[in-house]
């Protein structure tokens, strides 16, 4: 049985979450840290082990996805909202402000986070007569769903803040004023307002795939999910997504196969049938293109 690390807070302050990643129990595991922009935005990833923690309370709102699967996670905030069970890879968590969260977690997991300041954000809120519990339907409640197109946002955060000229700090408030607006569902928030029907239309199919990566996904049942003729749709999700509908779909069930090879105790015949391959051999193709192992390999 793998032994977890137990980090606590209790006893140590903290000025923000850059801060105590970098300085508490945390700063043995493998990090990276970007910061950027008018709004204090700041982007973390880490690649912990199977851990037990309680996180400090700091006036900041932390939006986290995880990389691949735990399979059993425990979120509590202490006030009757928790999370217990699995957490599928690209769930989308948020700790709200001024919150000393207990989590515990069997499997080490990748995160990327964004991090941003209340005091940067409740004069954005107020201008637009929105409250405080702007983010209060994401809060950790039942069971944690992949939420693919928040995750690509954060990736494009992450991205945007490499750079520290004045044209990517103006690009990553774009970003991140994007970002608030779909995760707080305030459509004034957004540089560009609304987001394009066909934006929308492939975050639906891409949520359609993830839920049910185990099946006989065609390119015309998904165009159907978006509403889009199977041509329409082939170009603009290739236009948005910057891959192939089919391509996605192919990796995305590789990297679910992963998963479960590295989690769970299941037969390779079954991860071959829970992933949506036609057999074990077509899933063994498939594995050894996508990562140069085959499955077995990755069980020895």
């Amino acid at each position: 049985m793998v032994s977890k690390s137990r980090c606590s807070a209790a006893e140590q302050r903290f000025d923000n979450y850059s801060d105590f990643f970098r300085n508490s129990t945390f700063s043995a595991f493998e990090q990276k840290h970007r910061r950027g922009g008018s709004f204090g935005l700041q982007v973390i990833q880490i690649a912990q082990p199977p851990l037990a923690l309680t996180g400090p309370p700091l006036p900041e709102v932390l939006f986290a996805i995880p990389r691949s699967s735990v399979r059993h996670a425990t979120i509590d905030y202490g006030d009757g909202r928790s999370h217990r069970g699995h957490m599928p890879s690209l769930a989308f968590n948020v700790i709200p402000p001024m919150t000393e969260a207990r989590f515990e977690m069997s499997d080490g997991f990748t995160v990327i986070t964004a991090v941003l300041p209340t005091a940067r954000l409740e004069p954005l809120f107020e201008e637009i007569g929105f409250g405080d519990d702007a983010f209060a339907h994401h809060y950790a409640c039942g069971t944690a769903t992949p939420q693919p197109h928040l995750a690509r946002m954060i990736d494009r955060l992450w991205h945007a803040s490499r750079s520290t000229d004045s044209v990517s700090a103006l690009l990553l408030d774009g970003l991140t004023l994007q970002f608030l607006a779909h995760v707080a569902r305030v459509k004034e928030l957004s540089p560009t307002a609304a987001a394009r029907p066909e934006d929308v239309r492939i975050a639906r199919a891409i949520d359609f795939a993830e839920a049910h990566i185990d099946e006989a996904l065609t390119v015309a049942e998904l165009a159907a999910v978006a509403c889009l003729s199977p041509a329409h749709f082939s170009r603009v999700f290739k236009a948005t997504t910057g891959e192939a509908v089919w391509s996605f779909v192919q990796r995305r069930r590789g990297e679910r196969a992963m998963e479960m090879l590295q989690h769970t105790d299941r037969s390779i015949a079954e991860i071959a049938f829970r992933c949506g391959f036609a057999s074990q051999a077509h899933f063994t193709r498939c594995f050894k293109r996508q990562f140069g192992v085959t499955p077995g390999a990755v069980r020895t």
